[in-house]
């Protein structure tokens, strides 16, 4: 039993430096593309604010850019994640960044990564 539950893990291990390599090689080809995306017209994977309700008592994970709060979207379970656009200097960098990552997560589709279902620019 012991020897199936190592292969597993080296499995799980190999599969996630699999899936880090290729979410980087999206990446660039993302941050590649959409270096001269314009943000004004309103992307496919925009949601309707007004549907959107955050538990901002309910903090999931708290980063250098932003936190993740539990939230609901149509009524369904969903992670929110604010961006903490207070410093002027890096606002426009962290909203562009912010922009090609969901762009590019919006069309990942593997069983190892949440999906994501629309994303709120404002």
């Amino acid at each position: 039993m012991a020897k199936s539950t190592i292969v597993t893990k080296t499995d799980l291990k190999r599969m996630d430096e699999q899936l880090e390599r290729h979410l980087d090689k999206l990446f660039r080809k993302g941050c590649d593309e959409t270096k001269s995306l314009e943000v004004t017209k309103k992307q496919e994977w925009e949601l309707d604010p007004t549907k959107l309700k955050i538990n901002v008592n309910h903090l999931i994970a708290e980063g250098a850019y932003g936190s993740v709060y539990k939230g609901y979207y149509n009524g369904q379970e969903v992670a929110v994640k604010i961006l903490d656009l207070s410093n002027e200097q890096r606002r426009d960098i962290l909203t562009n960044a912010f922009t090609q990552e969901v762009s590019i997560w919006y069309n990942l589709h593997h069983p190892n990564i949440a999906k994501l279902q629309k994303d709120c620019p404002n």
